[in-house]
């Protein structure tokens, strides 16, 4: 994760990320994963979960 962002590990795909002034980067991990379950949960492709969960864990 972070600026360059997300690589699947199987088609090739890269979903990106935001670019922020971090702060504190604690808990970015535990607000990706639990965003990441959410929107897949509520239906949204896996671009879509992995590219709201980088903006989750990025505030």
């Amino acid at each position: 994760m972070g600026r360059k962002g997300d690589d699947d590990g199987k088609e090739g795909r890269v979903i990106h990320g935001f670019s922020v002034n971090a702060v504190d980067t604690t808990g970015a991990r535990d607000a990706f994963n639990g965003g990441f379950a959410t929107f897949i949960s509520e239906g949204y492709t896996l671009d879509e979960a992995v590219y709201r969960a980088n903006s989750v864990a990025s505030h």
